[in-house]
């Protein structure tokens, strides 16, 4: 075991080589970054551990935080924290062509939501953002399209709560299934 005086070396040291870490720029190249770094921004994003960080999908320049979504018989609404790290991002929003989000905040502000394929979608620069809206229907869709980057949904349907929200490619389910509850003859 070691003893605490280079325990507390060491912690009063790492901070230091952290900061040690920054890159380099010979004094010639000084204001030239953002010229070499063009079309390059999300080199600053953190990346996934087990990539080989060369590619833009390698790396994550808006990261999701959980998506609260409760809907009724004709409306509905979601809540969701993103934090970005890129200048220029776009966050997809829940929803579709079909169920476009209404009354958008980003921040307790009001927004623009732009359709991006298929997506609605606000812009933002790097920062901490909140973003929540509101949908309107005549009749519950059986699905919504949420984001794929999202991994974390809280639903709620009517006024309960769904332990295990259902999700797939086309969206999340919204309601929750009946359980089977009869026995099935396994040999047929």
């Amino acid at each position: 075991m070691m003893p605490r005086p280079i325990l507390s070396l060491i912690w009063c040291v790492l901070p230091l080589a952290a900061q040690a870490a920054d890159v380099f720029v010979p004094e010639e190249l000084q204001g030239w970054e953002r010229w070499v770094l063009h079309d390059q921004e999300h080199r600053s994003c953190p990346f996934y551990f087990n990539s080989e960080s060369r590619d833009h999908n390698d790396f994550l320049c808006a990261w999701p935080g959980m998506l609260d979504v409760s809907v009724n018989a004709d409306q509905g609404r979601f809540a969701q924290h993103w934090t970005v790290y890129s200048e220029d991002t776009w966050l997809p929003l829940p929803g579709d062509t079909a169920y476009w989000p209404h009354r958008v905040t980003v921040n307790g502000e009001a927004a623009v939501v732009i359709d991006r394929d298929g997506v609605p979608s606000v812009r933002v620069s790097p920062g901490r953002y909140s973003l929540s809206g509101t949908f309107e229907w005549d009749e519950r869709p059986g699905v919504l399209r949420i984001p794929e980057r999202t991994g974390l949904v809280a639903l709620t349907v009517g006024d309960k709560r769904v332990e295990r929200p259902e999700r797939n490619r086309a969206g999340l389910f919204l309601g929750e299934r009946e359980r089977e509850t009869r026995v099935r003859d396994s040999v047929q």
